[in-house]
């Protein structure tokens, strides 16, 4: 018994090996040349925790955009696949468009990283087999669940109307037969309010966590940031405000979250 303990101890101790990274955006030469023109990326690196080692899995192909790898783009949400620990899901993010490098868009699109080993990896476009999907967005929240992609709020811009539009809405999407779900709550008025920059998480076997984040009105120095914590049930389909006791940070957003038992530390 005490064998078994330590070798499933070793396996736990070395699950976790590297960091995965993926696009974001940078300033080229046209910046530097007062054109203030952004690159949006589309390069996948790995960092080896080990041997505190980068290497580049896929290299920058601005050029290239195409169903074989997803456009360069940042605030998108990459979410690993921590059963099978073979996948890694895209969704979303603003970058350049399907059909051109040189313009860009809102994205709405889904895309998994295939581990096939150790040093082979693949991008798969996935086709949403109905018209029901997400509105294209940038700084949403992602959590897997229950074998599923789920997503949160996020925004994007109006450009006839010049406003941001923000969401509070939460989509799951099946991979079996590469559906959304839009999860439409018992109660209309119990949600969160519509917000981007905040933390999803998958909490129990039927329950997510959202955490903070960030609205803004349109209207100079009307932003607001949240320090709220809601709970959402799967099975009853319905959200809960959590009372927060005591102290607790302070009202924020682009702040990262993961679960984990603080008393045996393991993360969840």
């Amino acid at each position: 018994e005490n064998e078994n303990e330590n070798e499933n101890e070793n396996e736990n101790e070395n699950e976790i090996q590297s960091l995965l990274l993926f696009g974001g955006a940078c300033h080229g030469e046209e910046y530097k040349k007062g054109r203030y023109k952004q690159l949006y990326l589309n390069d996948i690196w790995i960092f080896d925790i080990n041997d505190n080692k980068w290497t580049v899995l896929f290299p920058n192909d601005l050029e290239k955009v195409n169903d074989d790898i997803p456009s360069g783009r940042h605030c998108h949400t990459l979410i690993y696949n921590h059963v099978t620990k073979r996948q890694a899901y895209l969704f979303g993010g603003y970058g350049y468009s399907s059909n051109s490098s040189s313009s860009t868009d809102y994205l709405n699109d889904v895309w998994i990283l295939n581990f096939l080993n150790q040093n082979t990896y693949e991008w798969v476009k996935i086709d949403v087999q109905n018209n029901l999907k997400p509105h294209k967005r940038t700084c949403h929240s992602s959590c897997f669940h229950s074998n599923k992609l789920w997503i949160f709020g996020g925004y994007y811009y109006v450009s006839s109307k010049r406003k941001e539009k923000y969401f509070n809405d939460l989509w799951s999407f099946n991979f079996t037969n590469h559906t959304w779900t839009q999860h439409i709550p018992i109660n209309p008025n119990l949600v969160p309010h519509a917000r981007n920059r905040s933390c999803l998480l998958s909490y129990d076997s039927d329950s997510l966590l959202l955490i903070n984040g960030n609205f803004y009105n349109n209207t100079r120095c009307s932003d607001e940031w949240y320090e709220d914590v809601w709970q959402y049930n799967i099975t009853d389909n319905h959200w809960i405000k959590l009372p927060v006791n005591g102290n607790h940070p302070l009202q924020s957003h682009l702040s990262y979250c993961q679960t984990f038992n603080h008393i045996n530390n393991i993360t969840t």
